[in-house]
């Protein structure tokens, strides 16, 4: 049942207890609420049904935001974080959870507002009211700057138009527009909105992007590692390993196929009945307030296994920071690969060019004694962008 059936079938309930309406409203309101009730159940009036069920869900979503920040939204020193995505895709959602890590160790004197990617556009035409010209703006971070993840572009195109002086930072970012003339298109139009915003730093996660962000865009630009590598689980999770863990696409991102995906499976069975298969992309939302909990469950699992395989990024930093062994394969841009060079030296993390090198790659890891991770060399990468914000937060 969508948003437009639930609605209606809540109408035609309250239009058929108009005794309990007055029970419980007394008889004017009742009257009152039943005659518009009916009024709106009119095929003649489905359209104000329709803008109803928008404003609700609209006033839904303010409430939302201002509960979730109410602490935070009127104090004198706040960080606004924009477009945190708050959907189903777990390497999203710890992309968010870093991002606030990052910020209030950075800034621990700050409140950091957060507003997410479903939230923006019921909220977007009050921040003008909210955000102050010394406010800093951060915008999420993630592999959404292109032609395929247009949620994203329109909310920073949206931030960059109403703030154009205030100092504004978009968190690590993977560059991609494929050659498509759609693409070319919303290329041109991300360049002309940058061109013509201020004060924005666009930080981008691996070298290949920040090459094109340099040839593409008009603004200062900052390579650093992903974000997420900020964040660091070596005492959380400390579990006897068992098993292997597929982690791979199943989205517009996938190159793996199902008899690649077979002929993987098959040869993990050489060392191992215990396979299972996940990925870092659910069947539903995940709730800001529930992440964390999402997230530890999630991460859990991988600190649980003996090898890690997958083709996700974030299934690859995951095992970084849990000291899980990992074989990370090919994926269809230059992302993975990207990030990968960061943290090439942890022997625990292979990735392969070609699947005839995976029995190989399986075979060494297992091998592999004592892992240790010390993530003081990664967040050594971090000191350029926190230099920035420093200088940026007034």
């Amino acid at each position: 049942m969508n948003d437009s059936e639930y609605f209606y079938s809540i109408i035609r309930r309250v239009i058929k207890k108009p005794l309990l309406l007055i029970k419980y409203y007394g008889f004017v309101k009742a009257i009152a609420l039943l005659l518009q009730s009916i009024f709106i159940s009119s095929r003649r009036f489905k359209k104000v049904g329709i803008s109803v069920i928008h404003m609700i869900n609209k006033f839904e979503k303010i409430s939302e935001t201002y509960q979730y920040n109410k602490t935070k939204i009127f104090l004198k020193k706040r960080i606004f974080l924009i477009g945190c995505e708050d959907f189903w895709n777990l390497g999203d959602h710890h992309i968010g959870i870093s991002e606030i890590e990052y910020l209030e160790e950075t800034f621990p004197e700050y409140a950091i507002v957060e507003i997410t990617a479903s939230n923006y556009f019921a909220v977007n035409r009050l921040l003008p009211l909210i955000i102050r010209r010394k406010d800093l703006i951060c915008l999420h971070g993630g592999g959404n700057i292109g032609n395929f993840y247009m949620l994203a572009e329109y909310i920073r195109r949206d931030i960059m138009k109403k703030f154009k002086n205030n100092e504004k930072v978009i968190f690590p970012q993977t560059i991609h527009y494929d050659a498509s003339k759609e693409a070319k298109a919303i290329l041109k139009e991300d360049q002309d909105r940058i061109k013509k915003t201020e004060n924005l730093t666009l930080c981008v996660r691996e070298q290949y992007s920040y090459e094109l962000a340099k040839e593409y865009f008009d603004c200062d630009i900052v390579l650093v590692p992903d974000i997420v590598l900020f964040s660091n689980y070596i005492d959380k999770f400390k579990y006897d390993r068992e098993g292997i863990i597929l982690l791979l696409r199943n989205d517009l991102e996938r190159v793996i196929t199902e008899q690649e995906k077979q002929s993987i499976i098959n040869i993990l069975q050489l060392y191992t009945s215990n396979i299972r298969i996940n990925d870092t992309q659910l069947i539903t939302d995940i709730h800001v307030n529930d992440r964390r909990v999402v997230m530890d469950d999630f991460i859990s699992k991988i600190a649980g296994a003996e090898i890690v395989i997958t083709d996700r990024l974030h299934g690859m930093v995951f095992c970084a920071i849990t000291e899980t062994p990992c074989i990370v394969l090919p994926n269809y841009n230059h992302k993975v690969e990207g990030v990968y060079n960061w943290i090439s030296d942890l022997e625990y993390i292979i990735m392969i060019k070609d699947m005839a090198e995976l029995e190989e790659a399986v075979s060494k890891l297992l091998r592999i004694n004592r892992i240790v991770y010390d993530n003081s060399f990664i967040l050594k990468k971090f000191d350029a962008l926190t230099i920035l914000l420093k200088s940026k937060v007034k």
